[in-house]
């Protein structure tokens, strides 16, 4: 179904485009009609695909040039449309006074390249450190400032030295910031074990003295959780989905508990060693027992992805979409994802990042 209409709203931008740019261009009609061709047909590159991939069979959709290049056809047909869109709108006011509007496509096509470059970048390139400082009343007095890196929604897919090295790049970053603890908030992976068994190794190299945890994701679900839950487990990674441990964070004593499909989980739980929370989606804060959780960790929003849309996807969060949150006494840190699904790998404004949170008792 999600692909249906993603075809669909696919088609409809390609066919606006059409209109928009393609209609008032000064060349030949069969020019024209070959462009509007092409673009209806790149707009149905999952129905393409899916056609290559039936009719030769040794075609790896997965590989990272092509979706790398079907990613970047996607953001193409979505800043055109937008920019498209804007530019006609304000040629309504510019007509009544009777101001030249044959500045609008190449205009258009310059301004929608420049930001489908940017945003593609943006979504591919090895985060940037960002530093948070969580202050907490639900913290003993005696609690000693720690630290935790964090990493989300990274969304490996292909198995290409591309991507590793990508991986292997933020994983170095990630053990230079020396953190106590470090964090994983699901969506790590967007194939089987069985294709990305190799190109997800680097992960294990993650290095914390108080431990590496995981908690898995949608996509996880997606591709077959209980298998990557053994492989995982074979190589010595705690995945705590839906239970909890006992660690040291720093010189303190903590619980860090995972919820992936249980958030019920912490009900009825009592603790003399502060909760910490791993939970993929952000809207587990309002679902969980109040002021028990020092410190609760996400991901999933990808921090709106496009700033101007942050506000709906907020809303189909439980009103959650990046940075810090306080409910109750509890702590929410959404992250704002350190990868992206190469589906639509574009970010406008909401960086990646890795975070490193400084944890400490509140003033």
């Amino acid at each position: 179904m999600f692909f249906v209409v993603a075809s669909l709203i696919n088609l409809f931008m390609a066919v606006y485009i059409v209109i928009s740019l393609l209609g008032p261009l000064h060349v030949n009609n069969l020019v024209k009609l070959l462009m509007a061709i092409v673009v209806l047909l790149l707009s149905q590159k999952i129905w393409l695909t899916a056609a290559v991939s039936y009719f030769n069979h040794s075609f790896n959709p997965s590989d990272y040039w092509f979706t790398t290049a079907t990613g970047f056809i996607q953001i193409l047909l979505f800043c055109f449309f937008i920019v498209a869109l804007t530019a006609d709108i304000i040629s309504v006011p510019l007509a009544f006074l009777h101001v030249s509007l044959a500045w609008k496509v190449p205009i258009v096509t310059v301004i929608a390249t420049v930001i489908a470059a940017y945003g593609f970048y943006e979504a591919v390139k090895v985060p940037a450190v960002k530093a948070v400082t969580v202050e907490s009343e639900l913290l003993p007095e005696n609690f000693q400032p720690a630290t935790i890196a964090v990493l989300s929604d990274l969304h490996i897919v292909t198995n290409s030295a591309h991507e590793k090295k990508w991986l292997e790049k933020t994983v170095e970053k990630t053990n230079a910031l020396n953190a106590d603890m470090i964090f994983v908030t699901g969506d790590i992976i967007d194939a089987s074990v069985g294709y990305l068994k190799d190109q997800v190794k680097p992960l294990f190299d993650l290095k914390a003295k108080g431990g590496v945890y995981y908690v898995f994701g949608n996509h996880e679900t997606y591709r077959g959780a209980k298998a990557w839950q053994e492989y995982f487990d074979a190589n010595g990674a705690q995945v705590i989905n839906d239970k909890w441990v006992g660690a040291d964070l720093g010189d303190n004593p903590v619980l860090v508990a995972g919820i992936y499909e249980n958030p019920n989980l912490l009900d009825n739980m009592k603790s003399g060693r502060p909760v910490i929370l791993l939970a993929h989606y952000p809207d587990t804060a309002r679902k969980i027992p109040e002021d028990l959780v020092v410190l609760q960790v996400s991901g999933h929003t990808h921090g709106g992805q496009i700033k101007p849309l942050a506000p709906l996807v907020a809303r189909m969060n439980g009103g959650f979409v990046n940075g810090l949150y306080n409910i109750g006494k509890t702590k929410l840190y959404v992250h704002p994802g350190t990868g992206l699904w190469r589906g639509f790998p574009f970010r406008f404004l909401t960086p990646s990042e890795i975070t490193l949170i400084t944890l400490k008792c509140k003033e």
